[in-house]
């Protein structure tokens, strides 16, 4: 018989959310929580690192028994889930943030934007209510988002038909690519950040502060937005049905089988690995 794992040179493990840690019905499955158990049971400090908001993902985190930072909005915030002490933000400047949502607007789309406070989203329609039925993230109503702009967001969401947010991502990419970071996300959205934000970066921050080198840090995720982590860590692990970027970034694969617990085969694939 196999001898069971009981040491790994990997001292942190980043792990995304959404088709990642969880499946299609946005829960974590028994095979997953238990190789979340298994990195911990070998020494791993353990993060989530997420677009969510952090209030949005700090469900996950008690649910885990996690203790310490999460990293949410794609690496815009990095802040302890016990303490509240924020250990990194950066923000979409207020002039960028300004212009976003008004072209967005322009173009017919729906705005959804993150603050420290709260979700505010330019009208509630099908993709709020789309939107809602994803995260469960509670949204506040605003008509006149861009007048009240009453402090930087940590990210603007475009959202609208997936055919018209396809061809507006080039369009966003002329207008903004040297200013803003722009990640399209699901289908139906195109997300906007700081032009110095994402998971890599994030995750970079939590490793610094654990004395963690970047080559100790595993990471799993699936999206377009994990890609810069996936890249970045020692050791990238895509989920089986992840987008072909965040493939070609990771250096293994996930086999194939049921979405809810490709993370449980990525865990076990890392381990064999190591």
């Amino acid at each position: 018989m196999k001898k069971a794992m009981t040491t790994t040179t990997y001292q942190l493990a980043a792990i995304d959310l959404d088709d990642t840690l969880l499946g299609p019905d946005k829960q974590i499955s028994s095979e997953n929580r238990a190789a979340v158990q298994l990195l911990r049971n070998l020494g791993m400090r353990v993060v989530l690192a997420s677009g969510r908001k952090h209030q949005n993902i700090l469900q996950f985190h008690q649910q885990l028994g996690l203790r310490g930072l999460i990293v949410s909005s794609h690496g815009a915030l990095v802040k302890d889930a016990e303490t509240g002490t924020i250990l990194q933000q950066q923000l979409v400047p207020a002039n960028l943030a300004r212009q976003v949502m008004a072209d967005g607007l322009a173009y017919g789309l729906t705005l959804i934007c993150y603050y420290s406070d709260g979700v505010r989203v330019s009208e509630k329609n099908v993709w709020t209510d789309l939107y809602q039925k994803r995260t469960g993230e509670a949204v506040t109503e605003d008509s006149n988002l861009v007048q009240n702009l009453h402090e930087a967001p940590q990210k603007i969401i475009w959202s609208g038909d997936p055919e018209r947010i396809s061809e507006l991502h080039q369009a966003a990419k002329a207008s903004y690519q040297e200013h803003l970071n722009i990640i399209p996300t699901d289908p139906e959205n195109l997300d906007f950040t700081a032009l110095e934000v994402n998971k890599a970066v994030g995750v970079a921050a939590v490793a610094q502060h654990y004395g963690v080198k970047p080559s100790e840090v595993i990471a799993f995720g699936d999206g377009n937005n994990d890609v810069p982590l996936l890249s970045w860590a020692g050791l990238g692990i895509a989920m089986s049905h992840a987008c072909p970027s965040a493939k070609k970034s990771a250096v293994f694969v996930a086999s194939p089988g049921n979405p809810e617990t490709s993370f449980a085969r990525a865990v076990a694939m890392a381990l064999a690995s190591s």
